[in-house]
């Protein structure tokens, strides 16, 4: 298993209304972790033998979570 980090800029700040978000992306397979920098970034880190930058992209985007990589 390789674990890889990628870093999201949140396109509106994190609430309490994300909560639920935040958890949905949390038990999805091959997510290992969810660490907010402040209120609008976000640290995944997830299972590359599972899933793609792009499958994370997606995830964050179906579960309420819509950002932008940072490269």
């Amino acid at each position: 298993m390789a674990r890889v980090k990628i870093i999201y800029k949140l396109t509106r700040p994190y609430d309490d209304s994300m909560s639920s978000a935040v958890e949905r992306v949390y038990s999805t397979k091959g997510i290992h972790g969810v660490e907010f920098q402040g209120l609008s970034t976000v640290e995944i880190e997830y299972d590359a033998s599972r899933l793609v930058a792009a499958d994370v992209d997606r995830i964050l985007q179906a579960n309420g979570m819509p950002g932008n990589r940072k490269d």
